[in-house]
C-alpha cells in the first residue's frame, strides 16, 4: 500500500520551501464603485488591472495578485452579482463609499478602494494606471521577487525609522543574522528519524537577503503602506521595523524599535527554516504582499533544485498521496473571456463581477511607473471590522474540513480493502 509522505510521516521540508510549493498568494482586491455604467475615463485603469492579473494558458507569464471587483451602487441589489466570499467585504466598502458623515457631502462616484488580504481598506479615492502597476510592481518589490526566486529562505526588509543611528544599528543586526544563517548556525539539526543525510551531517547553510526601504520614497509608497498595515496601528510607529518575507511573498509581523535584536531576528529566520507543519496558509501568521511574479515557475525551479520532498510531489509529478493536498488556493483573479478588454483605448470593460468570481471561488476552496501626480498620496483609513478579516479565512477552514472528510472516507475504504484481503488469505 502506498502512503503519502505528507500524511503518513512527519514533514521535514522547511517552511519556506513548503510554502513556496503550495501557498498561492491571496489577492489585493481593488473595488471600483460606480453608479450605472462605469465612466470611459476609468476604462484604462480597469483594463490595467485585468492585464496585470491575466496569464495566457499557452504562454504563462508573471502576474500580480490583484483582483478587480465591480460594484454598481445604483443597482437594486448591488452585492447580488458578487460571489458569496466577497459580499461581506464588498458591503463594507460600498457603505464607506456612499455614506456621508455629519456635515460632509456624499462622496463622489466613481471611486476605487484597495483592500489588503487581511481586510484592511488601505486606500479610497481615484486611481491611475500608474497607481495600479505601482501597487504590485516597484523597484523594491522587483528586487524582493528576484531574491526569493534565487532561493533565499527569507528576505529581511528594513523599513527605516526617523533616527539614522537606529537604522544603522538595525542594518548591522540584520547583516549579522544573515551571516549566521549562511554558516548554518540557525538551521535546525537534521532529524535522524526523518532525514536521509549522514548521521553526523551538519545543519544546512542557508541564504537570506535584505532590502532597505524609505517610508517617504514616492516609488515605494504602496509597498510601504502594505508593510505598515500588516498589523493594526504600526503605521503610527516611527522606529525602524524589520519584516521577514518568505515563499511567495508572505510577510510576518515585524520586529519594531527595541524589539529589533539578535534573538528576535534569529527567531524569524528559524521559523522559515523549521520543518513545515503541512497546514493551510491561514493557520500561519502574516499576510501576502502584492507582487508580480510567475510563482509556479519559481516553485518548479526550487523543487528541481532540492529534489523530491514533502510538498512538491505535484510539481515533480511524483505519485500523489492518498489524501488531497491541504493547501491554500486563494489567488489573483483569472478573468473569463467576457471580461477581456479589447486593444482599443476606448474599449469597454464589462461592469460585472465576473473578474472577481473565479478568484473568490478559489478562495472559498482554499514596470515601475510613478503614481499619478493628479491624485493625493494614498492615506490609511480605518481598519475594517473583524467580520471582513475573517471572511477569507472562514472559506479556507471550510476547505480544510472538506479535505479532512475526504481523507477519512479514503482511509475507511482502504481499511476495508485491507481487511478483505486478509480475510481471503489462505490459512
Amino acid at each position: 500500500m502506498v502512503a503519502s509522505r505528507g500524511i503518513a510521516g512527519a514533514c521535514d521540508t522547511p517552511v519556506y520551501r513548503y510554502a513556496t510549493y503550495n501557498w498561492t498568494p491571496s489577492p489585493y482586491r481593488i473595488y471600483h464603485i460606480s453608479r450605472g455604467q462605469p465612466l470611459a475615463a476609468d476604462h484604462p485603469v480597469r483594463r490595467a488591472i485585468v492585464e496585470l492579473t491575466t496569464s495566457p494558458p499557452d504562454a504563462p507569464r508573471a502576474v500580480a495578485n490583484l483582483e478587480l471587483v465591480e460594484i454598481d451602487a445604483a443597482a437594486e441589489n448591488p452585492l447580488e452579482p458578487l460571489p458569496p466570499p466577497v459580499r461581506d467585504e464588498a458591503g463594507f466598502v460600498l457603505e464607506r463609499a456612499t455614506r456621508s458623515d455629519e456635515g460632509q457631502a456624499v462622496p463622489e462616484l466613481p471611486r476605487f478602494a484597495v483592500v489588503l488580504p487581511n481586510g484592511y481598506p488601505v486606500y479610497e479615492g481615484p486611481l491611475s494606471e500608474g497607481d495600479v502597476r505601482a501597487i504590485a510592481d516597484s523597484p523594491a518589490t522587483r528586487k524582493l521577487v528576484e531574491l526569493l526566486a534565487e532561493g533565499k529562505a527569507t528576505v529581511m526588509v528594513l523599513v527605516e525609522g526617523d533616527k539614522a543611528e537606529d537604522n544603522t544599528a538595525a542594518e548591522k543586526l540584520i547583516a549579522a543574522t544573515i551571516a549566521r544563517a549562511a554558516e548554518g548556525e540557525l538551521s535546525p539539526p537534521p532529524d535522524p528519524a526523518l532525514s536521509t543525510t549522514e548521521p553526523d551531517a551538519k545543519p544546512a547553510r542557508v541564504d537570506a537577503g535584505t532590502i532597505r526601504l524609505r517610508r517617504d520614497d514616492p516609488a515605494e509608497k504602496w509597498f510601504a503602506m502594505s508593510l505598515l498595515h500588516v498589523e493594526p496601528d504600526i503605521d503610527e510607529r516611527t522606529e525602524p521595523m524589520v519584516f521577514s518575507v518568505y515563499a511567495r511573498g508572505r510577510v510576518n509581523p515585524p520586529a519594531i524599535g527595541t524589539g529589533i535584536n539578535a534573538e528576535e531576528l534569529e527567531r524569524q529566520v528559524r521559523f522559515v527554516l523549521g520543518p513545515c507543519a503541512c497546514t493551510v496558509k491561514h493557520d500561519n501568521p502574516g499576510m501576502d504582499l502584492a507582487l508580480v511574479a510567475d510563482w509556479d515557475a519559481i516553485a518548479l525551479a526550487m523543487a528541481k533544485r532540492f529534489g523530491s520532498e514533502t510538498g512538491n510531489e505535484r510539481l515533480l509529478g511524483d505519485v500523489p498521496g492518498l489524501f488531497p493536498e491541504i493547501v491554500d488556493v486563494a489567488g489573483p483573479a483569472k478573468p473569463d473571456a467576457t471580461a477581456e478588454p479589447s486593444a482599443s483605448p476606448s474599449a469597454e470593460v464589462p461592469a460585472t463581477a465576473s473578474v472577481a468570481t473565479d478568484a473568490a471561488n478559489k478562495d472559498s476552496a482554499q514596470r515601475n511607473e510613478k503614481p499619478s501626480q493628479s491624485i493625493p498620496a494614498p492615506k490609511a483609513v480605518q481598519k475594517a471590522p473583524s467580520p471582513i478579516e475573517s471572511t477569507r479565512e472562514e472559506s479556507n477552514d471550510v476547505a480544510l474540513l472538506r479535505n479532512i472528510g475526504i481523507g477519512v472516507i479514503v482511509a475507511v475504504v482502504l481499511l476495508g480493502i485491507a481487511s478483505l484481503a486478509l480475510f481471503r488469505r489462505p490459512a
